[in-house]
């Protein structure tokens, strides 16, 4: 008398091939999207990056096709001595060792000393450092320092003044130094 009673009025497999659930057919329908809209961004992107090679490679050749178009039909005789000693600086200003001479400076600083300007000198290749130190001895070895900087040479004080009227009589100093050109 124990007999199961199935209760269910329509039998379906539960796991066919064709048994779609309206949220996986949502999420099919999602994912063809999606991957339609990746493909198109994709495909404008390289159209994109297409036209921007081919703009950088346009704009490097018209300074070909210029020299090319145009030959020069005249050429200075001479450069006038203005024009020589304009150029002359020009060359002197772009050779200075800039970055260097900055970082001898730095690896220079001590703490009791504070920098308040570098002047530098082209002509004579010279750097003019103006300062204060926390007393005389810490100058002279700020110096002393400078002197150790492989770029520097020719380290001398050329001026300094201790303000008395201050109590902790911090020193004023005026400390000039050629660098030395490379080969």
């Amino acid at each position: 008398m124990n007999q199961l009673i199935d209760l269910e009025l329509t039998h379906q497999p539960r796991h066919g091939f064709l048994n779609f659930s309206l949220l996986g057919l949502c999420i099919l329908v999602g994912s063809l999207l999606l991957a339609t809209f990746v493909w198109q961004s994709e495909q404008t992107l390289q159209a994109r990056y297409a036209a921007l090679l081919s703009d950088i490679k346009r704009q490097a050749q018209p300074e070909t096709a210029l020299a090319e178009a145009a030959p020069v039909t005249s050429v200075p005789a001479s450069i006038s001595p203005s024009e020589t000693k304009q150029i002359g600086l020009i060359v002197n200003t772009l050779t200075t060792p800039w970055n260097a001479l900055m970082q001898a400076i730095e690896q220079a600083d001590m703490p009791d000393i504070a920098l308040l300007s570098i002047e530098p000198n082209i002509k004579k290749q010279q750097i003019l450092l103006k300062g204060e130190a926390k007393n005389l001895p810490i100058t002279l070895r700020y110096i002393e320092q400078l002197e150790a900087q492989a770029l520097l040479h020719e380290v001398y004080l050329q001026k300094h003044q201790v303000e008395e009227t201050d109590i902790s009589k911090p020193v004023s100093f005026s400390v000039l130094a050629k660098w030395k050109v490379a080969p």
